[in-house]
């Protein structure tokens, strides 16, 4: 079974500082070298939410939570010197995030902002196997964005894991659809 909190991260200065001191102080210094104060407030907010919503899963308090990252860079839960059963993944997107949590298994998710301002032939074309991009290209204007973002979507979560090579061959050669 897999839990999904979808969060905003818009939140008042008093949510703030209580989410501030839940980080440890890796992020604290990660959120303090943010140029753009909105970027820092939803990554204080992400985090001191993502620590809350573990704490639940885990019985420990949020701010003695700990985390390790794997090679590809996805972090961890440490309890106890191990690697936790308790799996999460966090995804975020202007002021909303997802996350998922599960147990004794290897979890993703992925959230995407709309945006219109997206060549979306010009990425077709550069990223989609061959079948996707004749598929999308062949389905009325109406329902192109969303068919976009569907393949789009898990094909930039998985390419970002680390799990195949450079970004651009791996955009082309892993189909999802």
């Amino acid at each position: 079974m897999i839990d999904l909190w979808l969060e905003d991260l818009t939140v008042s200065d008093d949510d703030y500082a209580h989410y501030w001191s839940l980080l440890d102080a890796n992020e604290q210094a990660k959120a303090a070298r943010f140029f753009q104060k909105k970027h820092r407030d939803y990554y204080v907010s992400s985090h001191g939410k993502l620590r809350t919503i573990l704490a639940s899963y885990t019985n420990i308090p949020p701010e003695k939570l700990c985390f390790a990252v794997e090679v590809f860079g996805k972090p961890y839960l440490i309890i106890d010197g191990n690697a936790s059963k308790v799996t999460f993944n966090l995804s975020h997107t202007d002021n909303k995030m997802l996350l998922a949590v599960g147990y004794q298994q290897e979890i993703g998710v992925d959230i995407e902002a709309w945006n219109d301002r997206v060549d979306f032939t010009l990425v077709a074309n550069a990223c989609f196997a061959e079948s996707e991009r004749l598929f999308w290209q062949s389905l009325p204007s109406p329902k192109k964005d969303a068919a976009f973002y569907q393949f789009w979507t898990p094909k930039r979560k998985f390419c970002q894991s680390g799990r195949c090579g450079y970004y651009h061959r791996c955009s082309r050669h892993y189909q999802f659809c």
